[in-house]
């Protein structure tokens, strides 16, 4: 009888240690972000925690391997679709089908947030692309967030390149993303001279290289390997936003 006291005590002491123990644990984020380097920008605007990477492509293997790196039950905001207008691709179907098809086994909820304009020869790729993955999504039911219209055309919200932002506009990709998807956002605000000068250049030092533009031979467009573009710097000292 006194054994099994002892053992109920421990079991009862044990018990109480794991729910203490999972109280303290600080909660698994639920929000992430995924998909290409404009993915990288929105990932430091809003400070949720990211998987995207440089030169992600819809057209790749890479936005499922996205998918898989997150856990399951997450909101992905992923975006993709700028690197496939650079070679004018907008058969995305079937990438497109196994992107959420992948989503759907882990019970990922995706927001997907389409290519903005360009200042680049290929905008008119990028424009065709938004409108054929708005059209794929909403049949499908996806929250689809077109980042196409004139407050992020805007030149000011602008690298250098054409392609990326400031941190004012990725903060902006964001907000927009963040609303048309009704979860909640805990992001810090932006400070009141996030158009000033400095943090504009701030914004394009701490941005992803520009994507390579496609060469071309017969048969079509041929990216240029990642491995080809220097990396770069690691920045050590990354200010608040």
């Amino acid at each position: 009888m006194l054994f099994r006291s002892i053992s109920r005590h421990i079991l009862a002491f044990g018990l109480g240690l794991t729910a203490l123990l999972a109280a303290l644990q600080p909660a698994v984020a639920t929000i992430y972000v995924g998909g290409d380097s404009l993915g990288v920008g929105v990932h430091l605007a809003s400070k949720a925690p990211s998987v995207a990477k440089e030169s992600v492509r819809i057209t790749s293997n890479v936005p499922v391997n996205q998918i898989y790196s997150v856990p399951k039950g997450s909101t992905l905001f992923l975006s993709l679709g700028t690197n496939d207008a650079v070679g004018g691709v907008t058969k995305v179907q079937k990438n497109v089908d196994a992107i959420l098809s992948a989503a759907a086994d882990r019970n990922i909820r995706v927001i997907w947030l389409g290519p903005p304009c360009v200042f680049k020869t290929w905008d008119d790729s990028a424009k065709a692309l938004d409108g054929v993955l708005s059209g794929i999504l909403a049949q499908e039911g996806v929250t689809y967030v077109s980042m196409r219209d004139d407050a992020l055309c805007a030149r000011s919200l602008r690298a250098g390149d054409g392609v990326h932002f400031t941190m004012k506009g990725y903060r902006m990709m964001w907000d927009r993303a963040i609303a048309a998807s009704g979860e909640a956002d805990d992001a810090p605000t932006l400070p009141a001279d996030a158009t000033s000068r400095k943090t504009q250049r701030v914004a394009e030092l701490s941005a992803p290289l520009p994507m390579p533009e496609p060469g071309f031979r017969t048969g079509g467009p041929v990216y240029y390997p990642a491995a080809v573009v220097p990396a770069p710097l690691p920045v050590f000292h990354r200010p608040a936003f």
